[in-house]
């Protein structure tokens, strides 16, 4: 139900894929994630459940927000091909499809941005519907914005989890 999900773990980097018109294929491409860019997870205690994640969504959406949207996603691709962490960082700065009606469900996202708004970051999102948070950063930028990431946790009512991640380039291998 989820090729993206299985043509990422088995091909690893950045992977665009989607069913072919008629849905007999799984059309894929990988993309190379920068080396430098490295990305640290925001992972609250708790799981949305699915159905009620996508149930929170309009049914339709106007014209002008899905282009906006297909303009963000096409700028994402190139900014990631390009190695162009500003573009990056314009691009991953405003969405109209899912994150604006899912912020009541994980009201730490908009926490974060505001808590990184002064950090050379070169993005904060969700991560899928959610509930876990997703922060883009420079390699040379991780330790000092993880450190100021696990002040942010040590605040916090609730125990947050931090990890911090590196895009697997290679994807699912065989070893002996």
């Amino acid at each position: 139900g989820h090729p993206e999900t299985l043509a990422a773990s088995l091909l690893g980097g950045l992977v665009v894929s989607g069913l072919s018109s008629d849905g007999t294929m799984v059309l894929t491409e990988k993309l190379a994630w920068p080396s430098d860019w490295g990305i640290l997870a925001v992972v609250p205690p708790y799981n949305l459940n699915t159905p009620l994640a996508r149930a929170v969504l309009p049914k339709e959406v106007s014209l002008a927000d899905a282009t906006f949207n297909m303009q963000r996603t096409s700028l994402f691709l190139a900014a990631v091909s390009n190695h162009d962490a500003a573009m990056l960082k314009q691009v991953l700065s405003d969405d109209r499809l899912h994150e604006p009606f899912r912020n009541h469900l994980v009201p730490h996202l908009q926490e974060l941005r505001r808590e990184l708004a002064d950090e050379d970051t070169i993005g904060c999102v969700l991560s899928g519907a959610g509930s876990s948070v997703l922060v883009l950063v420079h390699a040379r930028d991780t330790e000092r914005i993880k450190g100021g990431l696990i002040k942010w946790r040590d605040r916090k009512a609730i125990q947050y989890r931090l990890l911090d991640l590196q895009c697997d380039s290679q994807g699912l291998r065989h070893i002996d």
